[in-house]
């Protein structure tokens, strides 16, 4: 596994940090109360162990380094693509994703997903993304699908020659 995909991996659990040190300028003791899940503490809250409203690289390396622990679940020091796609963190960002999909196309929100009410969500996103209204979906360019756009003109030939 590349030094990158770890970093990555390990990094995962931290934009809520990174957001809430580039915006608190404030300690904290005089910021105010967020509302969240008690028994999901944020990522800023939970690197910030002595509660001083900064992290400093020792809090940091620590954090990092127990969430290395929890996708090695082999406990080896080592982890491997396997190992991090089957670790507790991932299966529950997996379950978080799937609860969200689960969500977008269950209609009427009994918590599964009909055959019927899949096909009628993508009946739906089909027709919002044939922005002709052709009953086709052209292959994009680039971008989104239903966004395809003409390739941009080749640069015109200048006419006239360069002064030496």
């Amino acid at each position: 596994m590349s030094r990158h995909a770890i970093l990555a991996a390990l990094f995962a659990l931290l934009p809520a940090a990174a957001a809430c040190a580039q915006s608190a300028g404030n300690t904290a003791s005089d910021a105010a109360p967020a509302t969240r899940n008690p028994s999901h503490p944020d990522a800023f809250d939970e690197t910030d162990t002595n509660n001083d409203g900064v992290i400093t690289r020792e809090e940091y390396l620590a954090f990092t380094r127990k969430y290395f622990d929890k996708l090695d679940t082999n406990h080896d020091h080592k982890v491997d693509a396997n190992e991090v796609a089957h670790s507790p963190p991932m299966m529950e960002r997996n379950l978080h994703s799937a609860e969200q999909m689960v969500g977008k196309w269950d209609a009427n929100k009994d918590g599964v997903v009909t055959v019927e009410e899949y096909q009628a969500f993508a009946n739906a996103r089909f027709t919002k993304e044939d922005k002709t209204g052709t009953g086709k979906i052209a292959k994009p360019t680039r971008g989104k699908p239903g966004t395809a756009k003409a390739p941009p003109a080749p640069p015109k030939p200048n006419a006239t020659k360069p002064k030496d």
